[in-house]
């Protein structure tokens, strides 16, 4: 329902006058060596902002990790050793990079 200042009465804004407000939504995923967060790493992760459903920007990391990636890692996510250590950029610069792109967005940040 829209106020009008002018006036001392509310009642339904006249027709045409509601605008639209814009969806906006951040998608984020990573892939880890493992699930301990305390000694596993992130190998690759990505995100996407949407403005009303639809996708219009789109970001990918892949980190050199510090530790070997186990097979069964490798299995769920198809990221080698190989291609971490020569593909990948400095874990440092890429969490630095994840982190400003989830801040930079703006939007709230939800986990589950």
């Amino acid at each position: 329902m829209e106020t009008d200042r002018n006036s001392k009465t509310q009642g339904p804004a006249p027709a045409g006058t509601v605008k639209a407000v814009p969806v906006r939504e951040f998608a984020f995923d990573t892939e880890t060596t493992g699930v301990d967060t305390a000694q596993d790493r992130i190998v690759t992760a990505a995100a996407v902002r949407f403005e009303n459903g639809e996708p219009v920007q789109e970001w990918s990391w892949l980190l050199r990790c510090d530790i070997p990636i186990p097979e069964a890692s490798t299995a769920v996510h198809g990221i080698t050793d190989e291609m971490s250590q020569h593909q990948g950029i400095n874990q440092v610069d890429g969490l630095r990079a994840m982190r400003d792109c989830l801040l930079d967005g703006q939007l709230p940040i939800v986990a589950f």
